[in-house]
């Protein structure tokens, strides 16, 4: 929640402003920063402050996700493995994109899918499913031009860009924590 986010440097609560503002919108949000930086934690208290506060906090990891995603992100109703995909798991809550640098093309097309259509179909399910997740989309300054273009635009309708910790004045020099802990934050699925 906002209220663990220590520091009191200017940088610190102007992002910290940002964030209560940017989760108040139903917008993508891509939240850019270096390793370190919080783009996780951020992405909670986004959450958390939310109207989908109540609602599943999905964290998807592209690169672990794999060549063939469609199983793992739409589900499949193919009998004995019948099972929901994260993209239904997900519900009327949040979505957080990470590993977007190594993701497959695969992995982009069922994006795509829901990004543009706001509804899939399960692997051999004849049922068209209504997307209605929110997506935070946490991206490392490099990771940005390693994706399709259409994509990121998609996925950043707005940014917020977490500064380094040499940016963050005493805050990083007096050796305070961005965060105390991450407790409290629900999720239907981890990748």
């Amino acid at each position: 929640q906002w209220k663990d986010v220590l520091g009191t440097s200017s940088v610190i609560r102007r992002v910290v402003a940002e964030g209560k503002t940017l989760a108040e919108m139903e917008d993508p949000v891509a939240l850019i920063g270096e390793n370190g930086t919080g783009k996780s934690f951020f992405a909670q208290c986004i959450h958390q402050s939310s109207p989908h506060a109540s609602e599943p906090f999905v964290v998807i990891n592209a690169t672990v996700v794999g060549q063939d995603p469609s199983r793992p992100l739409f589900g499949s109703e193919e009998g004995a493995n019948d099972h929901a995909g994260l993209f239904e798991l997900a519900g009327n809550g949040t979505i957080v994109l990470q590993g977007l640098g190594g993701a497959s093309e695969s992995f982009f097309a069922c994006l795509r899918q829901v990004l543009v259509y706001h509804s899939f179909f399960s692997v051999g399910g004849t049922t068209l499913k209504v997307f209605q997740a929110r997506i935070i989309t946490l991206l490392e300054p490099e990771e940005a031009g390693r994706f399709p273009r259409e994509l990121r635009e998609m996925l950043s309708v707005f940014s917020l860009t977490l500064p380094p910790l040499r940016e963050r004045g005493d805050d990083a020099r007096n050796g305070q924590k961005t965060r105390k802990d991450g407790q409290g934050v629900k999720r239907a699925g981890l990748f």
